[in-house]
């Protein structure tokens, strides 16, 4: 019977490798500087552990960097065993790495810091762990590492991977699986109800992007590091529930295309990331001059090398009466306004009518006079705050009124920027084209600039 077991256990491992050899051999995209190998699961000396010695691998070209990578990393194990975790002797077994991906079955982003297999010049490696189709049980991890990062955009190698996989027969776990859908009453309804919201809001008001997080709490928690410190313990993390992307001409930072896919495919972890703090605190945070966080740094190179101070973002924490005591973190990006404060009033209204069943967490309504906290010149220990809807704005009014379903731009308003050069549109928080169609409508037959 035993030697049955090992039969089958047998022919099942050499099934995996094959399906992993064709997802490899149709890899055409490879670009220099990136190895991508299998770790399969083993047992030695009773022990569960995950190896890549003996498994397939693809190399994109045989540097002596990433040749050297390969021949340590089959000298190496990572440890799977929940039981011994905590004890480790044996400098060739290692934790975090692909053991991190497998027992969590999520995607993890591993950056390579003191760690004996680092090759020089490797920086960071996709973690991709696998299952059969419709099946819960992880059977190994594809690892993905770059020798130079920046030649790939993460989200376009990790879709590829991921693709390339699916066609071999075998799947990449996908975090929104862990949405709990089934165990949240109305969870879904209220996601379609949030989609709609966000096309909306993005629509009237020519945001870059707009999406909603979840907090997750993973109770399995392995430390993605070699250390062990943190093992055992919850750890939060946020889960992308849905969003809206407006694909912008120009430059790809101000597309942020790539960004969003990746935010659907890996959970948000950093303690940094604003999204995070506000799940945290609650507390809604204004960033007048965005800096790419952790993934929006692994989603493309022109996220560092080309951010501009022209963006800005927003998050708020708010609740639905449908789904109880649920938190939904809202981010919203954009090209920067110099109002911004009328800005965040209109995003909020045209929010308020979309959602009328949310309100902040901390009871606050939508509309209501609102603290925020900006993030840019916030000193901890002091107040650095300021205010909204401490008196409607024209532009604002008329969105409270529902007598427009875009930004509305009174005669007024305009007319206070008479005596300035056509440039004022930014002021309005509006375009060039907006400006000039509403003056048509208002019937002003030309615009009044600078007396020189």
């Amino acid at each position: 019977m035993d030697d049955l077991m090992i039969d089958i256990q047998q022919d099942l491992a050499r099934m995996i490798c094959e399906k992993i050899k064709a997802a490899f051999s149709n890899m055409l995209w490879l670009k220099s500087g990136l190895i991508c190998q299998f770790w399969a699961p083993v047992t030695i000396d009773g022990r569960r552990l995950l190896s890549t010695s003996g498994q397939p691998f693809a190399v994109s070209d045989l540097s002596d960097n990433l040749a050297m990578y390969r021949i340590n990393s089959a000298k190496y194990h990572y440890n799977i065993d929940m039981n011994t975790l905590d004890i480790e002797r044996d400098t060739k077994i290692m934790s975090g790495g692909p053991a991190t991906a497998f027992l969590n079955r999520m995607p993890y982003v591993d950056e390579f810091v003191g760690s004996p297999l680092e090759p020089c010049g490797s920086t960071i490696s996709i973690l991709l762990p696998i299952c059969f189709p419709s099946q819960s049980s992880c059977i190994g991890v594809v690892e993905c590492t770059i020798n130079d990062r920046w030649p790939y955009d993460f989200s376009f190698l990790q879709i590829e991977m991921k693709r390339g996989l699916k066609d071999s027969g075998v799947e990449v776990f996908d975090v929104q699986e862990l949405i709990p859908y089934k165990t949240i009453s109305g969870l879904e309804p209220v996601r379609d109800e949030i989609t709609k919201a966000l096309q909306i809001v993005c629509g009237s008001h020519n945001l870059t992007l707009a999406q909603v997080w979840i907090a997750y709490e993973d109770e399995n928690n392995v430390s993605g590091s070699s250390s062990l410190e943190n093992t055992g313990t919850k750890r939060m993390l946020a889960l992308k529930l849905t969003g809206y992307h407006t694909p912008r001409p120009g430059p790809s930072f101000w597309d942020l295309g790539e960004y969003y896919r990746l935010c659907d495919m890996v959970p948000l972890e950093n303690k940094e990331e604003h999204v995070l703090k506000t799940l945290q605190d609650y507390k809604s945070r204004y960033i007048s001059k965005v800096r790419p966080g952790r993934l929006m740094s692994l989603a493309s190179r022109d996220m560092v090398m080309n951010a501009s101070p022209e963006s800005s973002a927003f998050t708020i924490c708010l609740r639905s009466i449908d789904t109880g005591d649920i938190n939904y973190v809202f981010e919203f990006i954009w090209l920067k306004h110099s109002n911004y404060v009328i800005f965040l009033e209109a995003i909020l209204l045209t929010l308020k009518r979309c959602l009328p069943s949310f309100k902040f967490t901390s009871g606050v309504e939508l509309g209501d006079e609102l603290d925020v906290i900006d993030v840019e010149n916030y000193v901890e220990g002091e107040t650095n705050n300021f205010k909204i809807f401490q008196g409607l704005s024209p532009i604002a009014e008329a969105i409270e009124e529902g007598r427009t379903t875009e930004i509305s731009l009174p005669r007024e308003v305009i007319e206070k920027q008479f005596e300035k050069t056509m440039k004022a549109a930014k002021n309005l928080n509006v375009s060039l084209s907006t400006l000039k169609r509403k003056l048509s409508d208002h019937g002003i037959s030309e615009w009044q600039g600078p007396r020189l």
